[in-house]
């Protein structure tokens, strides 16, 4: 609460570490900071006020510290007790409904946007940018907001919407300027002008001999713009929905979901019925039993292939990770978090290749006695391998006889 105070923590919450050590050095210099034993550059080294201000442990480590820093902050000790304010942060732009500004609109300096988007800066600064759409004439302005500023500043306009931009396009074919418009919708002639560029592609074509070809252009987009959209975006989104079940063999549907996940939920919400009619039919159970029944078979047969090639290869004892770790990720995944009942072959056989310490030790018993071999040694016994590596000190007495009848078939004396 006093970091907030002071405004060492931002508007999104991050603390300004280097800020805050900066105004404590500052405040009380370096003699004084070393008098009682803190170290300048200690607590100026990064790692040093994260750990402080999030670790338990450092309470009884760092008490000094935190004397300084409550006295810094508070000035005193019955302060610190006595301090009770709440951090709340300011709702930005407020809770709604709010106004919409276009002067054409039915709804014009009434309440009509309930909902609006919001985007704070990319960088983490406090200032936080918002769209607000106009449900009634679609026109988007922006704004923006600081917690410490009293924002009222204009607002920014994105799209002047769809009834403005009709009635422009009107008033033009009628024959008004780009002034005249300006005047009868109420903005300026650059606002005009810039909005009916877009539609014609360029400025030049509102002048003069070509102005003919400019209302022909705006005749058509004024034809194209009353039929319904929704119509234009049902049979878009039904094209794409085709061209991938044509261009794969088989996709299920939660691919298909997941690799067009607007199209699919629009299509859900708007077209549904259309979009069952389309789609294949969804997985019985007893289809879903038969996948990973042979999913299962099949898996099992890789961890068999892959336990005999790390058995030959692998330098260190086979434990589960190491089988997971040589599969894809989807074997890996299903493994690891389905039931074991679902995969019953695969479980066994992963639990079957996995090597005890005992196991390891007889396995890598013949590379041992290689390596003591080609260190000069002639006769190798069990106390050599207890000196070759430890694990052979801890290995269960069973063990340790088949390691001298190892031994002892390979010619070597017990002594």
């Amino acid at each position: 609460m006093g970091l907030w105070k002071k405004n060492f923590i931002q508007y999104k919450g991050r603390i300004l570490k280097k800020e805050l050590i900066s105004s404590i050095i500052s405040e009380y210099g370096n003699l004084q900071l070393e008098a009682i034993s803190v170290n300048p550059e200690q607590i100026k080294h990064k790692s040093y006020l994260p750990r402080v201000l999030s670790k338990e442990k450092e309470l009884n480590r760092n008490i000094i510290f935190y004397c300084l820093l409550i006295l810094y902050l508070f000035r005193s000790q019955e302060n610190f007790l006595k301090y009770n304010i709440n951090i709340a942060n300011p709702i930005p732009f407020g809770k709604g409904p709010w106004k919409c500004f276009n002067k054409i609109c039915d709804g014009f300096n009434d309440y009509t946007i309930s909902k609006n988007k919001r985007r704070s800066k990319i960088s983490g600064g406090i200032v936080v940018s918002a769209e607000f759409e106009c449900p009634l004439c679609e026109q988007i302005y922006v704004k923006r907001w600081h917690p410490n500023k009293d924002n009222k500043e204009k607002v920014m306009i994105k799209t002047m919407g769809r009834k403005w931009i009709n009635r422009a396009l009107q008033l033009y074919l009628n024959g008004d300027s780009s002034y005249e418009i300006a005047k009868k919708l109420e903005c300026s002639e650059f606002g005009v002008r810039n909005n009916l560029k877009r539609i014609v592609g360029n400025s030049n074509i509102l002048n003069g001999k070509n102005k003919y070809a400019a209302m022909q252009i705006i005749q058509a987009h004024l034809e194209s713009s009353s039929t319904n959209e929704s119509d234009y975006k049902k049979e878009e989104f039904r094209n794409m929905i085709i061209n991938i079940l044509n261009s794969c063999e088989y996709i299920s549907r939660f691919n298909l979901r997941k690799k067009v996940p607007y199209v699919y939920q629009w299509l859900r919400m708007n077209d549904l019925e259309w979009l069952e009619s389309a789609l294949p039919p969804k997985e019985t159970n007893k289809k879903v039993r038969e996948n990973l029944k042979l999913f299962d078979e099949q898996l099992t047969i890789k961890i068999q292939e892959v336990s005999k090639e790390l058995y030959k290869t692998c330098p260190r004892q086979i434990k589960k990770t190491t089988i997971l770790n040589k599969l894809s990720k989807l074997e890996m995944y299903r493994l690891n978090n389905s039931n074991p009942i679902r995969l019953p072959l695969s479980t066994e056989m992963l639990n079957v290749n996995i090597e005890t310490m005992n196991e390891y030790l007889i396995r890598r018993l013949p590379f041992v006695i290689a390596s003591l071999l080609k260190k000069g040694r002639k006769n190798i016994t069990l106390k050599s391998l207890e000196n070759y590596s430890t694990n052979y000190s801890n290995c269960n007495p069973e063990t340790q006889k088949k390691i001298k009848n190892y031994l002892l078939e390979r010619g070597f004396s017990e002594w």
